[in-house]
This record gives C-alpha cells, structure tokens and sequence, in this order.
C-alpha cells in the first residue's frame, strides 16, 4: 500500500535521508523519533505537499505526485488543516462533499466514529473547540470517507486518557478491516501498532 525508497528531502534548511518503508494492507505503522526529526515532514512528502529531491514514494503503486492517491486517503496532519470558522458538522459534511460522497452511509460513519471519539460538540465553531476536541473533528473527518489509506500527525496528542484507550482499539478494527495506517508518535508512548519506523 506505501513504500519509500532512497528518500531525500531538502526543504527550507532541513535535509534528511529516510531509510526505506513498506507498509502492506492491513498494517498499522508507528513513526517516531525525537522533535525535530523529520516525522511531520515525511507525512507531507507522502501527501504531496513537499516536493522529494531523491528517491520515491508510491501509494497503491502510484507516486505520491499523481493526485488520484486522495481518492482512497485519509490524512489529517494538525489543526491548521481545520477551517475555524464553521462548525465541525460543517466540516465533516464539507469533507464528504469533496470526496463526492454524501450518502446516508457515510453520514451514518459521523455519528459511529463521533461516539466512538466520545465527541458530540457538532453545533460549536471549530476555532471555538478544546485542542482535544479539534483533534477529534480532524480524525474523525478522515474516517468518514472510509478511506483505504489513513495518515495521522500525533493523533493521540491532547486526547484525555479514555479517548487514547478508545481510539486504540479503534486502529485495532481499523487493521482488522484492511485499513493501512501510519501515524507518528512520540517514541515513550504506549499505543498500537503492528510496525515501527524510526526516524
């Protein structure tokens, strides 16, 4: 599903070299490494948002470059992909928009995950949320679109301790259903994976 080879980035003063990763259907993958290293940097090599000087990146066997990789990805990397003036029911029905899929399955997957996240403040204006709860609402709006491939920045970062144990067994039934998952953390976590990538 993602393989990295001969990665190279230079970006902005920061150059680093990426040891190889595969990462096959159904796994969940863990990036960690000290801050600073790199890890959010290497999930926006993956979604296109920073040019590679070497090496590749393929999802699904296409390169990152070719943009139809969206079409079967979830990625939510931090609040500042959130839009703050509108509510987080908004937000999600406006992910759903985009992905062209509004139908009463996927709307049935906001209130699943919603409860599952133990969210339900759809009525407030993102910028008027908790740092947890916007989390939330960017987790929860890769989830809806029931993509195949799901990209998180420190996904478990401002969560209070039931959401961390809930949204653990939540990648649990995500890898079980096939989905492939790659998430960064900090290296003194405990949470669930079927694979470490060190950076």
């Amino acid at each position: 599903m993602v393989k990295i080879r001969d990665l190279l980035i230079d970006i902005k003063g920061f150059t680093k070299k990426y040891e190889n990763l595969e990462a096959s259907k159904g796994s969940v993958t863990m990036i960690t490494g000290e801050n600073g290293c790199g890890k959010t940097i290497l999930l926006n090599s993956i979604c296109g948002h920073v040019g590679l000087k070497e090496g590749m990146i393929l999802l699904n066997n296409m390169e990152s470059s070719n943009e139809a990789w969206k079409e079967f990805t979830g990625c939510f990397l931090g609040k500042d992909f959130l839009i703050p003036y509108i509510t987080s029911r908004e937000y999600f029905e406006l992910n759903l928009l985009i992905a062209n899929k509004i139908n009463s399955e996927n709307k049935v997957l906001i209130d699943k995950y919603s409860k599952i996240l133990f969210f339900n403040d759809f009525k407030k204006k993102i910028k008027h949320l908790s740092l947890g709860n916007q989390k939330k609402v960017g987790i929860i709006s890769t989830l809806i679109t029931n993509p195949d491939l799901i990209i998180w920045d420190e996904p478990f970062a401002n969560l209070d301790k039931k959401t961390t144990i809930s949204l653990n067994e939540l990648l649990i039934e995500l890898s079980n259903s096939g989905k492939t998952i790659l998430y960064t953390n900090h290296p003194n976590e405990e949470t669930y994976y079927s694979q470490i990538y060190k950076i």
